[in-house]
């Protein structure tokens, strides 16, 4: 045996060089990694591994070596980054260093508590459910980050992470709300799937900095008959809680009499119509009110719904626009409380009815394409509704106070609608009828406005 061999400990306390490497335990096959790396680097174009004997003592090795990583081997001191990181990298690791690695963050430290709150705000910006943390293929990909991190089990998001950060966030907002003089209010009734009454407050204000900010302060469980009394005793509650029922000056919402009644009459509030709902009836009540546009929708919704419930429709339309050159695309179907869908579902059909009707026919469903007076129908219908599309999309928007668009917004709907040629049509003809009935006001310049004329 031609050198002692000696116990991984005791190479902790051996005398190292300044490359991180232990000499005194480093393998032949060690010297001959950490050498290779060292003569396949771009900085060593002068060095060759070729040179070295890896005799059985490996002394050559060890002194090569200790020459290449010390700098000696170098016109300058110390050796370059890379060769260090080399080093460094089959560097043998301290018994403390093993043992860091294997157990996990402590419990209560600064960068567990670090990393749970990432999770808990990653749940809570993304809307992701509780149980991720409990999914393997999450909890692997994790480990592979940083084994040393265990996530919180999903009974400690609920009953800890969750009330904390909610709490949190809470004093952040109460914070900012008590600096600022005004609140303006957002508020709806609302049904869930299981039938069960709700009603959501946002707040709308403008902080310290002068940025306009949002928050929604309650989503409630409304138990009572949703009476104009009871309503007005819930946002009452809600706003106490908040400390902001001094500092209220309008609230927005829909057109229902029971929540205007809530706000004008109990809390003796401005109380403001909300825009995008009003317009919504406008165009609402006059597809309505048309039988010809009314009938369009239908027969569309239905050609919809074939394709959204048969696999082998759905194949064959992509089959054909595949053969026709055109982007595929998936039909929409309409959500009957908002008419910008019907838009869209039907600028989606004129889009692709050339590939619709050929599938519809390939399946012998002729009966259900539109005719040629039909298409011409919703033709129409789209170019009318297009201008009332962007005017929604143009105050849906939370950067920027919008009360002083609906006017202008209001006047240039009535202008596209008159100078359109699909004006003198029955549905034209319904739109302008439906604006001048539910903006009647913005003429007058009473409700709608904010400063005397």
């Amino acid at each position: 045996m031609t050198h002692s061999s000696r116990s991984p400990t005791w190479g902790q306390l051996a005398d190292r060089s300044g490359s991180g490497i232990d000499h005194q335990s480093m393998t032949v096959s060690g010297y001959r990694k950490i050498l290779s790396s060292v003569s396949e680097s771009p900085e060593s174009p002068h060095f060759n591994i070729s040179s070295v004997d890896f005799d059985s003592n490996h002394a050559a090795s060890r002194k090569t070596c200790k020459k290449v990583l010390c700098g000696t081997s170098w016109n300058r001191s110390p050796p370059p980054p890379n060769i260090v990181s080399i080093a460094s990298h089959f560097a043998q690791q301290t018994l403390p260093g093993v043992f860091a690695k294997k157990d996990g963050y402590k419990e209560g430290g600064l960068k567990k508590q670090q990393l749970d709150k990432l999770v808990i705000k990653m749940i809570a910006t993304d809307l992701q459910p509780i149980s991720i943390v409990e999914d393997k293929g999450f909890k692997n990909f994790v480990h592979g980050l940083d084994p040393r991190y265990v996530m919180p089990s999903r009974r400690d998001l609920t009953r800890k992470y969750l009330p904390a950060m909610y709490d949190e966030a809470v004093k952040q907002v109460q914070g900012e709300l008590r600096e600022t003089p005004h609140v303006s209010l957002t508020t709806d009734l609302w049904t869930s799937s299981q039938t069960r009454g709700f009603i959501t407050v946002t707040a709308h204000y403008i902080n310290s900095e002068w940025n306009l900010k949002s928050a929604v302060l309650e989503t409630a469980r409304l138990k009572v008959d949703h009476t104009a009394e009871n309503i007005a005793d819930e946002l009452k509650r809600i706003c106490t809680r908040w400390e902001i029922l001094d500092k209220v000056c309008c609230i927005i919402t829909d057109n229902a009499a029971n929540i205007v009644a809530a706000v004008t009459k109990y809390m003796q509030i401005k109380q403001q119509p909300c825009f995008a709902h009003t317009l919504n009836l406008v165009v609402q009540d006059s597809i309505k009110n048309t039988n010809e546009i009314k009938l369009s929708q239908e027969k569309i919704k239905r050609i919809v719904s074939f394709f959204h419930h048969s696999v082998k429709a759905t194949d064959k339309l992509s089959e054909i626009q595949n053969q026709n050159g055109v982007e595929r695309k998936k039909l929409i179907m309409d959500v009957d409380t908002r008419w910008n869908s019907t838009f869209y579902m039907m600028e989606r059909f004129l889009e692709q009815h050339e590939a619709i009707t050929t599938t519809l026919c390939l399946l012998g469903k002729s009966n259900m394409c539109l005719s040629s007076e039909e298409l011409e129908v919703v033709k129409g219908a789209v170019l009318l509704l297009g201008p009332f599309e962007e005017a929604t999309r143009e105050m849906s928007t939370e950067n920027f106070t919008s009360l002083s668009k609906v006017i202008p917004i209001t006047r240039a709907l009535q202008q596209c609608i008159n100078s359109n040629a699909h004006m003198r049509t029955g549905f034209g003809t319904e739109l302008q009828k439906q604006l001048q009935k539910r903006f009647a006001t913005v003429k007058r310049c009473s409700s709608w406005e904010q400063q005397r004329c």
